[in-house]
């Protein structure tokens, strides 16, 4: 073989080895730019579900600040309640004294006392409705943490992929850069051969 047909064979072995890391190269960085566009995806979808976590927790506050509200109204209603059987029996130590009263005063009593049963069903019907209220906050909090905890495990494999893609990137363009530097060499050298 000649020194020319083995520069054309060099520059021919040296032109396929640079096409092939050129295309490696390409490759990297389209899978690069790929995965650049998914990490973006998923910043947004984390900004959502810790908004969505934020939105829960004020729901959560609101709910707390509606039970404590309506277990106030309840305190003040015992209050109210434990005065009107006070003054409940009072009355019926009264009619036990005015007996020309006693229809009167028993049917007085009786009204009294189912308008006491109805508020206190309906503020145990309310603190039972609030109390499902908080606990379904409750969930709706834990459930948009796992969310959370998940998307930032998610991140930080994305985060791991693309540091591990710029390493590949950087030893392929430091393996083509000597191929190159080497193959040059070969091909000088028989440069000088041939002008000799």
């Amino acid at each position: 073989m000649t020194t020319n047909e083995e520069c054309t064979r060099l520059r021919q072995e040296l032109n396929s080895v640079r096409s092939f890391y050129e295309q490696r190269l390409q490759d990297s960085n389209t899978r690069f730019k790929r995965l650049q566009r998914f990490s973006e995806n998923q910043k947004h979808q984390l900004e959502e579900i810790r908004q969505n976590v934020t939105q829960a927790e004020q729901e959560k506050t609101k709910a707390i600040n509606d039970c404590n509200a309506a277990n106030d109204r309840l305190d003040k209603l015992h209050l109210e309640l434990a005065f009107m059987e006070r003054s409940l029996e009072e009355e019926k130590e009264s009619k036990r004294s005015l007996m020309n009263y006693k229809d009167q005063e028993i049917s007085q009593s009786k009204d009294t006392i189912e308008q006491i049963t109805v508020l206190r069903s309906q503020f145990q019907q309310q603190i039972f409705e609030l109390q499902n209220e908080l606990q379904s906050v409750k969930m709706t909090e834990y459930q948009w943490k796992n969310k959370l905890t998940i998307a930032d495990a998610e991140k930080e494999s994305l985060r791991a992929q693309v540091t591990s893609m710029e390493n590949d990137v950087k030893q392929w363009q430091s393996l083509i850069k000597t191929t190159s530097d080497s193959k040059n060499a070969e091909i000088d050298s028989l440069n000088s051969k041939v002008e000799n």
